[in-house]
């Protein structure tokens, strides 16, 4: 994924070296990130990383990731994220989204990181772990596509994605699981390509 390094400095100490030197972030680069769990904030790396690549190109990201640490400062964010983890190497993706959203229709632990970035940085932290079904990115994109393909209801209302319960996280985890298994392929590899796909 491309990004402007430019645009990022005020965060760019967080992000690996070669990623502010190209100008690009990959999945592998998110990965390895979050496998660094000893490195010095390294939550806030993790945090970090997954908005510049979920972002990408697009311009408006710099400021929504300031609009996040104005209501949840790095230090909290450490904390916020590694709880969150924890939570799910002990009992699964759903409940380390339930840390980081609660109930629907109960406020984000994070004031304005929305589920289709802390999942990203979920589906990082978490995948490694022994779950029978992995942490997987939930967003716009996603929702649309497991709507039009599985009839889910309530990914989407009135056409539009919204901020899911854990429980709605769960249907859709269990439906990915459930095609992934169908056909064959890791469920990671169905988000994959169910986000590139031009159905």
């Amino acid at each position: 994924m491309l990004f402007e390094p430019e645009k990022w400095q005020q965060v760019g100490d967080a992000l690996p070296a070669q990623c502010m030197a190209t100008g690009r972030i990959s999945r592998g680069d998110l990965f390895a990130v979050a496998a660094d769990k000893n490195a010095d904030r390294a939550m806030w790396r993790l945090f970090v990383a997954s908005k510049v690549w979920g972002y990408g190109p697009w311009g408006y990201g710099p400021s929504r990731l300031a609009k996040v640490e104005r209501a949840t400062p790095e230090a909290q964010m450490e904390v916020l994220l590694e709880g969150a983890l924890e939570e799910g190497l002990e009992h699964g993706p759903m409940a380390a989204y339930y840390r980081l959203r609660g109930d629907n229709p109960g406020p984000v632990a994070a004031k304005h990181w929305g589920s289709a970035f802390f999942t990203k940085a979920l589906y990082a932290g978490l995948r490694d772990q022994d779950h029978r079904r992995p942490a997987l990115i939930l967003d716009a994109v996603l929702a649309t596509k497991v709507t039009e393909l599985g009839g889910l209801p309530y990914l989407l209302i009135r056409g539009k994605a919204h901020h899911w319960s854990h429980y709605r996280y769960g249907v859709y985890l269990a439906w990915m699981g459930q095609t992934a298994d169908r056909f064959e392929v890791a469920p990671e590899l169905l988000e994959y390509s169910l986000f590139k796909a031009d159905l």
